[in-house]
């Protein structure tokens, strides 16, 4: 009886941390562009709020049922591998939350804002699902980038400080692509 009392317990403290949380979203679901994300992100990549999905045309029997409540990021038509949100200047924007299980790091707000360099995880995968080609195989392995995080790995970086996110060249897909990096709180 007490194992269980016990197991229950770091079950619920479990659940409370994650609640208050970004979360994460399942890969296969993600993958599969489903609307299986629960978490509480609040803001987008650009750093705006999102606002209530009351007064939306998502904010149907249909979509509340797929998560669309308060004003959180979803992918309420399962059309997207990103979730993302309306925002309360008037647009939308594309939300950063992790894929479950993947440890790909974030990107500090500040150097995000900055176009900066000090992305160092480990995201090989870009925003469109494609695997990122290893560094040395392209013109940015050179002493000149070593500094900006270029090695011998294929993780997402943003070598020239000139890009909105991290991103890589692909080995099966287009010539390169944006990579999904979370920003740091």
């Amino acid at each position: 009886m007490l194992t269980k009392t016990l197991v229950l317990l770091a079950a619920i403290a479990t659940l409370e941390v994650f609640a208050g949380n970004v979360g994460c979203w399942d890969k296969s679901d993600r993958e599969h562009k489903g609307s299986g994300y629960r978490g509480q992100q609040t803001q987008t990549r650009k750093g705006l709020t999102c606002r209530n999905w009351a007064g939306t045309k998502y904010y149907t029997q249909k979509y509340i049922n797929e998560g669309v409540e308060k004003n959180y990021c979803r992918n309420p038509a399962e059309k997207y591998k990103d979730v993302w949100c309306y925002t309360t200047s008037g647009s939308w924007d594309w939300c950063d939350v992790p894929t479950c299980g993947e440890q790909v790091g974030c990107w500090p707000k500040a150097d995000r804002i900055a176009k900066g360099t000090a992305y160092n995880g480990n995201q090989s995968k870009t925003v469109n699902g494609h695997t990122c080609k290893e560094w040395t195989k392209t013109s940015y392995y050179s002493a000149k980038y070593f500094d900006k995080g270029i090695g011998r790995h294929n993780y997402c970086r943003n070598p020239q400080a000139k890009y909105r996110q991290p991103w890589c060249y692909t080995v099966n897909g287009p010539r390169w692509d944006y990579c999904h990096v979370p920003t740091c709180d």
